[in-house]
């Protein structure tokens, strides 16, 4: 089943570019880290008094992040999920941003929580966790420092990194299956690979070259 997601949001701190899996726009390294990752459809069940009473398909990460941000609200929560393409989703989600459920600010931490574990369905977002190998991950934003970072002169990031920290976390095995009557169809949910081994470095003898270059040169005469 996994451990427990700590969803208690992190201080503000410095995220080292030399230490750090840094993410930023989709095409780049890591880019399938983002919610913003178009082509990874995600399949959430909703369970009334233990049963699954429906199964709902969204486009992206984005997309189930905004829908679950408008519990109460299913007419927008419709419109959201018929958005184009990721960043639409968000576009669409925040015509009524001030009628987000009221306890958003307390539970927006646990819902990206949430759709970090169902995003464990696609082979694309599970080999990009897999890509980090045992490093920090941190999303790099030039705007938003909670659930991202924001690059310093020094080419390091300073920010919450509340997303970043949620990927670390379940790359290293915390899952959270449920939240409000939505579940993750487990049955969906593939393995994360083990992280690619690094090349072995290859070490050359200089005095071994230097022979071997003095044997191979005929004398002249």
């Amino acid at each position: 089943m996994g451990k427990q997601f700590d969803t208690t949001v992190p201080a503000v701190r410095l995220w080292s570019r030399s230490t750090t899996a840094v993410w930023c726009k989709t095409a780049e390294e890591h880019g399938s880290l983002s919610n913003m990752a178009n082509g990874m459809p995600l399949s959430v069940e909703r369970v009334r008094d233990g049963q699954v009473v429906e199964t709902i398909v969204f486009p992206s990460g984005e997309h189930l992040f905004q829908w679950i941000g408008f519990l109460g609200l299913p007419e927008h929560q419709a419109r959201i999920l018929a958005a184009g393409h990721a960043m639409q989703s968000k576009f669409v989600a925040w015509e009524r941003v001030k009628e987000r459920r009221r306890d958003w600010r307390e539970m927006n931490v646990r819902g990206m929580a949430f759709v970090q574990t169902v995003r464990l369905q696609s082979a694309r977002y599970r080999a990009a966790l897999a890509g980090t190998g045992d490093r920090e991950i941190a999303e790099l934003s030039m705007k938003d420092s909670f659930w991202g970072a924001k690059p310093q002169p020094s080419g390091d990031l300073l920010g919450q990194n509340v997303v970043g920290s949620l990927q670390k976390q379940l790359r290293d095995g915390a899952r959270l299956w449920e939240l409000d009557d939505l579940r993750v169809p487990m049955h969906l949910v593939g393995e994360i690979p083990a992280a690619p081994s690094p090349r072995p470095v290859a070490i050359v003898d200089p005095s071994a070259s230097l022979k071997s270059r003095l044997l191979g040169t005929r004398a002249v005469g």
